[in-house]
């Protein structure tokens, strides 16, 4: 705990501010059965990136464990993909959201991790045109990932208007165009997105196809890391991890709060050791000693 706080703290955060991280902090190792330090350097990096104040750690767990009950991946593995994706929020545009729902899909599909978060890095890096090719293809499709300020498109609406206008080719100009803008690395992550856009909801009633469904899913997130972690707790496992993060935060904030009087108790230790007077007194312990032992000594002898 004392070292996620010292995360939170070098973030930027006063102690205060680094007191209620730790909360959110200690939700989302508890949800995802990590340490605490593990979760609130997760946090920090994520809310670093996507422009989220220490108010809204609580946010980005909710939303980190929301994307892993609506996907095949841990929470542990979301937060990996989350941070290690996060910097297309700066780069291109893209919102906590968006990332949250590719990193949904792309666990779907097998792909975890930080490597997930690089699949959607090169994504958004793919996706702006960055080849003479992939400008061909997208000017031929007469479509934009990106809208006419440069940012990102809401990712839904945007693989929503690419399955549009890929409808009036086949198949295999479709994959053409795919490899084209992405390469072939990509094919799968981008056919994959791009099946969920085809594919019934759960609730049809509600949504339009999958890919809305985990959207909507992830946009239900408040609460979710706080009534996660209550439910994990319940395990013998998470209860022994819960204590021992708890028993670190409130010793935490007890220092915290008696820091002033602490630090008094120090100055008044650190000048009673230097004043002459505890300085004659440990010489004459230390000579008392010394005849003591010479005493002793020639007694002995």
């Amino acid at each position: 705990v004392a070292k996620a706080l010292d995360t939170l703290i070098l973030a930027g955060l006063t102690a205060k501010e680094a007191m209620g991280g730790l909360k959110a902090s200690l939700n989302l190792a508890t949800a995802g059965g990590t340490g605490i330090e593990n979760a609130a350097e997760a946090l920090v990096t994520i809310g670093t990136a996507v422009g989220a104040t220490s108010d809204q750690y609580d946010m980005l767990a909710d939303g980190i464990t929301k994307a892993a009950n609506t996907s095949l991946a841990s929470v542990d593995s979301i937060a990996q993909t989350v941070k290690r994706a996060s910097v297309v929020n700066k780069l291109y545009g893209a919102t906590f959201e968006d990332i949250l729902v590719q990193a949904s899909a792309l666990a779907n599909l097998g792909i975890k991790n930080s490597a997930a978060g690089t699949a959607i890095t090169n994504f958004y890096g793919d996706a702006i045109g960055k080849t003479e090719q992939a400008k061909k293809a997208l000017d031929a499709l007469k479509f934009s990932f990106f809208d006419a300020a440069g940012k990102a498109k809401p990712l839904v609406a945007a693989f929503e208007e690419l399955n549009t206008k890929m409808a009036r080719f086949d198949q295999g100009q479709q994959k053409q165009f795919i490899k084209d803008i992405f390469g072939e690395r990509a094919m799968r992550d981008v056919v994959g997105i791009i099946d969920m856009v085809n594919k019934a909801a759960d609730d049809t009633g509600k949504y339009a196809n999958k890919l809305r469904e985990v959207q909507g899913e992830i946009q239900n997130m408040a609460g979710t890391a706080s009534l996660a972690a209550v439910q994990l707790s319940l395990t013998t496992d998470a209860q022994l991890k819960s204590v021992k993060n708890t028993l670190e935060s409130t010793f935490v904030k007890v220092f915290k709060d008696m820091e002033p009087q602490i630090n008094i108790v120090a100055m008044r230790l650190k000048a009673a050791f230097a004043s002459p007077e505890f300085a004659a007194g440990v010489t004459a312990i230390a000579i008392a000693v010394a005849s003591l032992t010479v005493t002793l000594v020639e007694n002995v002898g």
